[in-house]
């Protein structure tokens, strides 16, 4: 079990490469630094996900893989799931690549369904929701299925908090940088809509590739 929260995987091992490298080789899953909570364990995430910085993960996290076939048969895993020793090759599709963006908190016992490839950046996910659907940035969900609350952070405060990228700073160095972020934000226009000129500068998710 690999953790990064707690005792001795607490704050050294939240900025291993070490953790984060053995993350990647035994599930497949990509952790950017700084991203922490009991939920990161291996095999909470599916192979292909992917972690951005400063994430906070509650326990009891669960990442579907697949639904049951509902145009077959029968649902069964039998019918489906060569591990079960019937079938030769996996009827189903893999799950597309989950990717979740920086500073993302997700609750304690959510449910993600395999339906859901993207969560953004700065979105929170209350406890034990069950997310259907792509999650805007900055957007606070919750329930079954998860439906929006509000945002964090709208117009131009929110592409500024983006178009800082503060989360390739260590934590010292984007503690200080918030005041200044915040200035700006306040000073700036607020003539561009939301979320869909946020949504337009966030489209490839470019962030995630440089965690």
């Amino acid at each position: 079990m690999v953790g990064v929260q707690g005792g001795e995987t607490g704050r050294g091992l939240a900025r291993s490469l070490i953790v984060r490298r053995k993350l990647l080789e035994s599930s497949g899953v990509v952790l950017g630094a700084w991203s922490q909570g009991p939920g990161l364990i291996r095999g909470a995430f599916p192979p292909n996900s992917i972690i951005g910085r400063y994430c906070s993960i509650g326990p009891g996290v669960m990442v579907a893989n697949e639904n049951h076939p509902l145009d077959q048969r029968s649902t069964s895993g039998w019918f489906y799931d060569p591990f079960l020793g019937l079938v030769r090759q996996r009827a189903l599709p893999p799950r597309p690549i989950l990717a979740i963006g920086h500073d993302v908190w997700i609750g304690a016992s959510v449910c993600i369904t395999p339906r859901v490839r993207r969560i953004g950046h700065g979105a929170v996910i209350g406890a034990g929701s069950v997310v259907t659907r792509d999650v805007p940035p900055f957007a606070i969900v919750a329930g079954n299925p998860a439906r929006l609350l509000r945002y964090r952070f709208e117009g131009a405060e929110a592409r500024s908090w983006l178009a800082s990228r503060w989360w390739r700073l260590e934590p010292a160095k984007a503690l200080a940088s918030f005041r200044s972020m915040s200035d700006e934000a306040k000073c700036a226009p607020q003539s561009a809509p939301w979320p869909e000129a946020l949504e337009a500068s966030e489209s490839a998710f470019d962030a995630l590739l440089l965690i």
